[in-house]
């Protein structure tokens, strides 16, 4: 199975992009709150 994820977001936060990065990093943040798994590999993989 090939899985695409798109850096694009990732590109945005780094570069503080000014319309993206702001709700992109709420997006991400309350993910993270929440506990959520942006990525789950299964282990020895």
């Amino acid at each position: 199975m090939k899985i695409f994820i798109d850096t694009a977001p990732f590109i945005y936060l780094i570069e503080k992009h000014p319309k993206y990065s702001a709700p992109l990093k709420k997006y991400f943040t309350e993910l993270y709150v929440d506990g959520y798994e942006i990525i789950r590999c299964k282990p020895g993989r």
